[in-house]
């Protein structure tokens, strides 16, 4: 799990040189990348470093007759998108409810309640449904176009993911030495509490 979990954390790390906006939500119409018949524009400028690897221009799912890169293509290609950000959203707010439930019963484990089997299970649900949900957006089908510049609310629900993902990384990394390591509690608690934070402030930013 430890491994799974860095590599995606690397992997969201990577992409954001490759992005102006990791996190763009809404399927957009053609408007600039690459040219066919120099009218028609199919990829956005910037976009993620793991979605290039199966959706660029020679990514992976180009070898498939369906994801040909054409203007038919990247309609199915939103459809998915569509799905799958959806499903990104969805988990995001069950990863909320699992954080919550996660840092309510770990209060009652540090205070002596023999909760721990409870507390652990809200744990992994957490971290299946926020790792899931980071998946979603790392591997989703890129947008049509790139987003626009400046102060947006896509902006801060991108400075909000770096906080969130970093926070989830140390709560993983801290809840396997604070057994061991008592002096550690603090810091595994305020770990919890930014990334709840911090995803709840992604989440409803972008839905303004």
């Amino acid at each position: 799990m430890k491994k799974l979990l860095s590599l995606l954390f690397l992997l969201f790390f990577l992409q954001l040189g490759y992005s102006t906006n990791p996190f763009s939500l809404t399927p957009l119409r053609p408007n600039n990348a690459i040219h066919f018949d120099d009218t028609i524009k199919l990829l956005p400028d910037h976009y993620l470093f793991t979605q290039k690897i199966f959706w660029g221009e020679k990514g992976l799912m180009r070898n498939f007759d369906m994801f040909k890169l054409s203007s038919t293509s990247r309609d199915i290609e939103m459809n998915i998108r569509s799905v799958m950000i959806t499903t990104h959203q969805y988990l995001a707010f069950a990863s909320l409810v699992g954080m919550l439930g996660t840092g309510i019963t770990g209060q009652y484990l540090y205070n002596g309640s023999r909760i721990k089997d409870i507390h652990e299970g809200f744990a992994t649900f957490t971290n299946i449904t926020y790792f899931t949900s980071l998946g979603t957006i790392l591997f989703t089908p890129p947008p049509m176009k790139d987003r626009a510049k400046g102060f947006t609310k896509f902006r801060i629900h991108r400075a909000m993911s770096i906080v969130h993902v970093s926070s989830m990384l140390a709560v993983n990394i801290l809840s396997s030495l604070v057994e061991d390591y008592p002096v550690l509690r603090p810091y595994h608690r305020a770990a919890g509490i930014l990334a709840f934070s911090s995803l709840f402030v992604a989440t409803v930013t972008i839905k303004l």
